[in-house]
């Protein structure tokens, strides 16, 4: 349930701005075999490396028959794929195939492309600025709602593959 809070005009202007910046990217046409959807669960399923698909769907606060459809639709599409759980003969463990992998790679260095072409006029200590800023806001929000489960070592958080290739 969403609590009634007073927000100040510059509050409210904040979470509008960022609110926009994310509809659009979500809207960024892209020539790939999975929806956004899709590219939410491949991006968890990266982030978490082998996981139970109870785990993700907690991860991202649905419910596992949602999270269980979509991963149905990525291993038929050859995404992710199963194997048994050592830990326990009746569960199953997911994991990310090579083809989810580049899968998202292509669709993460094309928002990140779109991202450094909306920002290509901007001075560099700006940009520089927006990453911080923004790698900021994300371990402010951890702290208030809870952190997201830890990337894998050779995983480059979002906002610094952005700002590099800017």
């Amino acid at each position: 349930m969403v609590q009634a809070t007073v927000c100040t005009k510059a509050e409210s202007e904040l979470a509008g701005a960022l609110y926009a910046v994310v509809l659009r990217l979500s809207r960024l046409r892209v020539d790939e075999p999975v929806d956004k959807a899709g590219l939410a669960v491949l991006h968890e399923a990266r982030r978490l490396g082998t996981f139970r698909p109870s785990d993700l769907a907690a991860q991202m606060r649905l419910d596992v028959s949602t999270i269980s459809r979509h991963l149905h639709a990525l291993e038929q599409q050859g995404m992710v794929q199963r194997s048994a759980d050592p830990d326990d003969a009746r569960a199953q463990q997911i994991s990310i195939t090579a083809l989810g992998g580049e899968i998202l790679k292509r669709m993460m260095d094309h928002r990140a492309a779109t991202i450094r072409d909306a920002v290509a006029d901007w001075p560099e200590v700006d940009r520089d600025a927006l990453g911080r800023l923004l790698r900021r806001l994300a371990d402010d929000l951890s702290d208030l709602i809870g952190p997201l489960a830890p990337a894998k070592a050779d995983e480059p958080s979002a906002t610094k593959e952005m700002t590099e290739k800017s």
